[in-house]
């Protein structure tokens, strides 16, 4: 046992040698550590083999008395081999000195492999397929390491004010937080400063990593989720620091926000998205901008200009309008007894000296036909997904709960006739619409791209559910657009 146990200590320090997370002599520090933690007081044993990292943290969980789930264990023990917080920011910021912005992105996001705070060993196991739609190619993925969240929930923890240290997992006293019951161990990880807008703000990347570099930028302080002149702002700076990265920011409202409101902050990486390559249905084209109404199930609008003030000038009239936009036949009422219904989702880009910026629209009315928001998923499609779509889904990556993963293996076997549907099985009412829509023309080698088609055809219904403007109401979203700018 304790050479097994040994041996992986050894095999950790050394990973965290080569990846230079430690230094000249900090191995001892850490091998010291460690040490303490599994009561270690010698070591004269033969070094054996090498382990791989994750097969020797599994090893060592199998000896530790720390009383933590393994994800908080895996956090705990990579946060021995992690470097201060200012040995992050010093390295980040001398390759952004020397004019490698990207570069020291991209040495950010290994770094951050390198620590376990971002499980790609997790990440690699999520499931991923496109579905061609009437709209082109979404993206659909089952995430695999995060659980689901229910809307009301979001919406209870973006009123409460925490009394809790730290107050939310995105502020910045999470770095080499230990945890608590509930609550994520945070011990291995590390932000970076920004200033945006003259403002200071911190950068880290998601350990969900939904697509590449998937990054996070918060507020410095604990404030809520806004939409106002200075988002547009930040997002420009943002996109000037990195002009190959994008940045977004999700509404600030419940129902059509992200899944935190109690803290501002966007999200961003290197990736292209769905809505990039979504056909144009009209273009009001001007001097020194234009703007594209896109054909899309959420709707949105790209506004394109070289000249940045230009842009910012012209996104925040036409947001500012749309804060009082009513159009009672579409159900789009910006405000009911004071409390403000109409909102956008934001998506930054620069691409070579063009600023683009894309607004998508958007509404958390409820009523009693649709207790869960009007513009919201309708109830009818909540087995598959009933969370907030935010700005990652607004632009067709569809991130779904990992219980499909199980649930779509019964549905194959209830539409193959070798199993019973369940009464009380949440996707009841859609396996009898499939029953009936393929009858006995299921190929048992086909079934799985069969269901993969449908649940892309669910997520895309569910996108248009979220849209303000359907795709029969481009005429009065025209209107809407023309009057912006005249």
């Amino acid at each position: 046992m304790k050479k097994k146990l040994i041996s992986a200590i050894y095999s950790i320090i050394e990973s965290a040698k080569e990846n230079k997370l430690l230094g000249e002599l900090d191995d001892i520090s850490a091998k010291n550590s460690l040490f303490h933690i599994f009561q270690i007081e010698d070591e004269e044993f033969e070094i054996h083999k090498r382990i791989d990292d994750m097969r020797a943290l599994k090893i060592l969980y199998e000896y530790n008395d720390l009383d933590l789930p393994f994800e908080k264990f895996v956090s705990r023990i990579m946060g021995e081999v992690t470097p201060r917080n200012s040995e992050v920011i010093s390295k980040f910021n001398q390759l952004m000195s020397e004019g490698r912005g990207q570069k020291a992105i991209d040495w950010y996001y290994k770094f951050c492999q390198y620590t376990k705070y971002i499980r790609m060993d997790r990440v690699t196991r999520n499931k991923k397929w496109k579905y061609s739609s009437k709209y082109g190619d979404i993206e659909i993925t089952i995430n695999l390491s995060k659980p689901e969240k229910d809307p009301r929930d979001i919406i209870k923890s973006g009123k409460e004010q925490s009394n809790n240290y730290p107050k939310c997992v995105l502020c910045k006293e999470n770095v080499g937080y230990k945890g608590r019951p509930g609550y994520p161990e945070r011990s291995n990880h590390r932000i970076i400063p920004l200033k945006l807008n003259d403002e200071k703000w911190y950068l880290q990347f998601s350990p969900y990593v939904y697509y590449n570099q998937h990054l996070i930028v918060l507020s410095y302080e604990h404030t809520h989720m806004n939409i106002d002149h200075k988002t547009i702002e930040r997002l420009l700076d943002f996109v000037e620091i990195f002009p190959k990265l994008f940045i977004g920011s999700n509404a600030e409202l419940p129902i059509v926000g992200g899944s935190i409101l109690s803290h501002n902050h966007f999200q961003g990486g290197n990736y292209t998205f769905p809505i990039e390559k979504a056909r144009v249905f009209d273009t009001i084209d001007e001097d020194d901008y234009k703007i594209e109404i896109l054909d899309w199930p959420v709707s949105t609008i790209r506004v394109v200009s070289r000249d940045r003030e230009k842009l910012k000038e012209k996104s925040f009239e036409i947001i500012r309008r749309w804060d009082n936009y009513k159009n009672k036949e579409l159900q789009i009422i910006p405000f009911t007894n004071n409390e403000k219904h109409n909102t956008v989702t934001l998506i930054m880009r620069k691409k070579k000296e063009r600023y683009i910026l894309y607004i998508t629209f958007r509404n958390n009315r409820c009523n009693e036909e649709y207790p869960y928001g009007i513009f919201h998923t309708h109830e009818e499609n909540h087995h598959i997904k009933k969370e907030n779509i935010g700005l990652i889904e607004v632009m067709g990556l569809a991130i779904l709960p990992r219980r499909l993963d199980n649930e779509l293996e019964e549905i194959k076997q209830i539409l193959l006739g070798k199993k019973n549907i369940n009464k009380e099985d949440p996707h009841r009412d859609w396996i009898l619409q499939l029953k009936d829509k393929y009858d006995e023309r299921i190929d048992i080698e086909e079934i799985g791209n069969l269901l993969e088609n449908e649940v892309g055809n669910v997520f895309v219904n569910i996108l248009e559910n979220c849209g303000v403007f359907k795709r029969t109401d481009y005429d009065e979203f025209k209107e809407f657009i023309d009057g912006c700018i005249k």
